[in-house]
């Protein structure tokens, strides 16, 4: 019951963690590629981000489907299993949800000149 407590509680921080942008990335071609394909590289690596959660959450649904359908419950407490890992796909689509409008964010930076000198000289993404 304890591993099934910590496997929600882990993806709980993962929409949290997306959308404040605290994922490792590693921007090794930043310097040598200019400003306007590092925010393409960026928009990019956002939308494969979304579509990487996309289908982790795809596939906790059908692994709790898979436990719902064969009834499966904890060892000693005979506790029913799918919900929590419905629980946990759940919270991976909100994920996802985040992750899209990162990824919004990121393309909308594309074709934004408004502030483009402030954006260039940042690290990591500033808030719009």
């Amino acid at each position: 019951l304890a591993a099934l407590t910590i496997a929600v509680a882990v993806s709980c921080s993962l929409p949290m963690v997306l959308i404040e942008r605290g994922n490792i990335t590693i921007r090794v071609l930043r310097g040598s590629i200019g400003a306007a394909a590092g925010r393409l590289l960026d928009a990019f690596a956002s939308l494969a981000v979304a579509g990487v959660v996309a289908l982790m959450a795809w596939q906790f649904y059908a692994y709790a489907a898979k436990l719902a359908q064969g009834n499966e419950t904890t060892w000693v407490l005979q506790v029913p299993i799918a919900p929590f890992w419905f629980g946990v796909d759940a919270i991976l689509w909100c994920a996802v949800a985040v992750q899209l409008i990162v990824a919004a964010r990121d393309v909308v930076r594309l074709f934004d000149r408004s502030t483009q000198a402030h954006r260039t000289a940042a690290i990591d993404g500033d808030p719009l």
